[in-house]
């Protein structure tokens, strides 16, 4: 039910779609494909186009990243999902309007264990109800059961190899967008663009969790942002020009 999956623009095509009724789930390990190389503390984009089925429920996708190798899906490392895509709103797949791509990105924590790791993408129903309307809240568990015969969908797997960021952020600093200063920094950041126009529009500030903590719109050349509410601790500036994220880099909150 997935068409293909691009990672850090690598795409890899699944082929024809499966069958829409069954009583399993269809689960495949793609050991062979070799995706690039994930560092820590940065953003890996992801584009998937899913394929239109004629179904009368909900569909549902999440991906997760086994980030501790303790060979455990578990609902923190679930990446994405419905409700943070642009697929959070009605996506019964009877509806023509169902949107069937989602373009976003996740970051890869700066304590990811480092070295060849896990990836699961799946797509499938409500287990509770396959024909419940579509819940927002709903979130889909890596290891689905499929208690009624009816369709569950797919779960791909996949070798994702996490590098340490230590010595390539030292060499891209120059290459950013943006200097951000200071960094540590405790009630106020400065942001200012490189060269004489602004090559980015907005700023995310977000947590080792995934959580976006702050986001900003910004037109100028400089600006600064408030950070005095937020908890002390690491995070992610995430920066942004037409919704794309092009560079990420990291803050510490005193």
């Amino acid at each position: 039910m997935m068409e293909d999956l691009t990672v850090n623009d690598f795409q890899y095509s699944f082929g024809a779609p499966g069958e829409l009724f069954g009583d399993e789930i269809d689960f495949t390990y793609y050991n062979n494909i070799d995706f690039p190389e994930v560092q820590t503390g940065s953003a890996v984009s992801i584009d998937i186009n899913f394929y239109q089925v004629n179904d009368v429920g909900a569909l549902y996708f999440a991906l997760w990243v086994d980030f501790n190798q303790n060979n455990i899906f578990e609902d923190s490392e679930r990446v994405l999902e419905n409700s943070n895509t642009i697929m959070n709103g009605i996506i019964s797949n009877a509806d023509a309007n169902a949107p069937s791509n989602v373009n976003s990105e996740f970051l890869v924590p700066l304590d990811a264990v480092l070295g060849s790791t896990r990836m699961r993408l799946a797509r499938g129903t409500n287990l509770d109800n396959p024909f419940m309307p579509y819940d927002n809240d709903f979130s889909m568990t890596a290891c689905t059961e499929d208690p009624v015969g009816f369709l569950q969908g797919n779960i791909y797997d996949f070798d994702l190899i996490i590098s340490d960021s230590a010595n390539s952020i030292a060499e891209n600093t120059n290459e950013s967008p943006i200097k951000v200063h200071p960094n540590p920094a405790s009630s106020e950041l400065i942001l200012t663009a490189v060269g004489d126009q602004p090559l980015y529009n907005e700023i995310k500030i977000v947590s080792m969790e995934g959580k976006v903590v702050l986001e900003q719109q910004i037109n100028t050349l400089s600006t600064s942002i408030n950070i005095q509410n937020l908890e002390a601790g690491l995070y992610y500036i995430q920066i942004f020009k037409d919704s794309q994220i092009i560079a990420s880099e990291q803050l510490i909150k005193n």
